[in-house]
Formats: structure tokens, sequence, C-alpha cells
């Protein structure tokens, strides 16, 4: 009795099981259609100040300063200066994805499954300063510049530039507001080109006594590799990221 009663609720199971499948495939299936755009996320504007052991430099704020035609270094600036001024004023820009599920029914966000930017060093992304144009006629006329670095073969001391360079340098700002610059890549260990399967931040950011095509300015630089600047002038210091 045992054994036919077993057998009967096994039959009753499988029956309601394949009548599930039977009506599963009953329904119509919706069509998919997943979409991805990239969109560039624009930072309102914000100071950079520097930060220092040395009581002159320290709370220094950095201007873009004129080095050649639409070309520009970020130099100390008097702290006299206006917060708001477009000569201080800069700007961070990042991407990010936005996906979307088209089907018979309408679209509808959805997870892109991005992985997200390291929270405590920070996502990377373009930092761009408006270079205003056009004089007082047009004072409105702008467009946007990137940060990137001018290398010199002969020195370990990049200078920071502004301008339309063919790369921009990203860069992302930590958890503390403090600027860097990222690698997953570690060339100082064996066999010289270790993968570390996560962003390493580097803060080595200077402000030096610089020349740039007959320009002469206090300004920021970032020296390439773990070596002292050879610039006998250079001062370590931070970067920070202040709202205006």
């Amino acid at each position: 009795m045992f054994f036919k009663t077993s057998y009967f609720n096994n039959f009753e199971m499988r029956s309601t099981i394949s009548s599930l499948f039977l009506l599963a495939a009953s329904v119509p299936a919706l069509a998919q259609n997943i979409s991805q755009t990239t969109v560039v996320d624009q930072s309102a504007d914000f100071n950079l100040v520097i930060q220092s052991s040395n009581e002159t430099l320290h709370g220094s704020l950095l201007g873009a300063c004129h080095n050649g035609a639409a070309h520009e270094g970020l130099c100390i600036v008097d702290n006299s200066f206006n917060y708001s001024s477009n000569y201080v004023s800069f700007q961070f820009n990042t991407t990010r994805n936005v996906c979307t599920d088209t089907n018979s029914t309408g679209t509808f966000p959805v997870d892109c499954n991005d992985t997200p930017a390291n929270a405590t060093v920070g996502q990377t992304g373009i930092l761009t300063w408006w270079l205003e144009y056009g004089g007082t006629e047009s004072p409105s006329l702008r467009v946007s510049q990137a940060v990137g670095l001018a290398y010199t073969p002969t020195s370990n001391v990049a200078q920071v530039e502004v301008g339309f360079a063919d790369s921009s340098l990203y860069v992302a700002f930590d958890n503390e507001g403090l600027l860097n610059i990222q690698n997953y890549v570690d060339d100082t260990l064996e066999p010289g080109d270790v993968v570390l399967g996560y962003s390493r931040a580097y803060y080595r950011w200077y402000i030096c006594k610089t020349y740039f095509a007959g320009y002469r300015y206090t300004a920021l630089t970032w020296v390439l590799g773990s070596s002292p600047p050879q610039n006998p002038t250079c001062e370590k210091v931070e970067v920070k990221r202040v709202a205006v």
C-alpha cells in the first residue's frame, strides 16, 4: 500500500511539472534588446589647493598660467585671487555606462554590471579648464582644454600642462580629495611587468621653479619614477580638490 501511494504521488508530481512546462511554453517570450550608452559627467567648478609642510606654499591656489599659444601650465597664484574666477576653476570629467532593455512593453533601465571604481583611490577621469577667448566683445566664448604632462627626455620632472594635447592624462581624486595618478602594473617587481590586479594610486606632485618655452614659473610638476626630482628647487606637495 505504501508503495502504491508513493507511486501515485510521484505520478501526480510529474504531471504537475509537465503542466507547468507546457504553460510556460504557451506564453509568448518578450523579445529583448539590451543597449549600452556611455555618458560623460562633468563636475561643478572647483579649486586645486596645495597641501604642504611649507607654510608659504600650504593653501595656495593653482591657476592656469600662459606659456604659449592656447597652452598653459598650473602655477602658484596669489591667495587673494577670487576663488570663483575662471583662472583658478577646474572641472573633472568621468564616464559611466547607461544600459536599457527594450521589449514589446517599452524601454526600461537595467544594470550594466560594470565593475565599480575603487572608492578609496577614486574613479579616473580627465581634468579640464575653460580657455576663454574673444576678448571683451565676446567674453562668453570658451573651449575646454585637458590637463596633461610635458616631458623632457633629459629630466625626471614632467611639467603639468593645459592644452589641446592628443592624449589626455587620466587622474583621480581619492576619498580625501587628493589628486593622484593610477596604474595596475608595477615595473619595480620582477619580471618588470607585474600586474597587481588592482589600481595603485601615486602622489608624485611637486612644486618647482620651471622653464618652458621662454616662460619661468613656480608651477606644479610630476616626478617620473620613485627617485627624487633632479630639479633642486622642487618641494613635495599634495593637490586637493576644494569646491568653489
